[in-house]
């Protein structure tokens, strides 16, 4: 099973926050729809995360600088995006 992100990168600014999509893929192909999933920001000083749907969260521009966002399903299935802020 795998967790995939996109935007795999991404630019924030105040104004113009980053929606982040989170697919989960199954070993046999089939996507699940139905697994939890938690966002993480690796330093939300830079850029905060926040879900909003089942497969979708909001990162935010703080502090100038760059971190990652990471989503994780089951506790150890991971992908991240790189945010950076100008």
């Amino acid at each position: 099973d795998t967790v995939t992100v996109s935007p795999t990168a991404a630019t924030l600014t105040p104004t113009a926050p980053t929606t982040l999509t989170a697919t989960v893929t199954n070993s046999d192909g089939s996507t699940d729809s139905t697994d939890p999933l938690t966002w993480i920001s690796r330093d939300p000083t830079v850029a905060p995360v926040a879900s909003t749907g089942l497969r979708t969260a909001s990162a935010s521009a703080v502090a100038t600088g760059s971190t990652y966002i990471v989503v994780t399903v089951g506790g150890w299935r991971s992908d991240s995006a790189l945010v950076t802020v100008p």
